[in-house]
C-alpha cells in the first residue's frame, strides 16, 4: 500500500508538471 501511495503521489506530481509545461507553452505560442 506504501509503494503504491507513492506512486500515486509521483503521478500527480508529473501530471501537474506537465500541465504547467503545456500552459507555458500555450501562453508562449499565443504570443508570437
Amino acid at each position: 500500500m506504501y509503494s503504491d501511495d507513492l506512486l500515486r503521489g509521483r503521478l500527480k506530481r508529473l501530471t501537474a508538471l506537465n500541465l504547467v509545461v503545456i500552459g507555458d507553452m500555450h501562453k508562449y505560442r499565443l504570443r508570437y
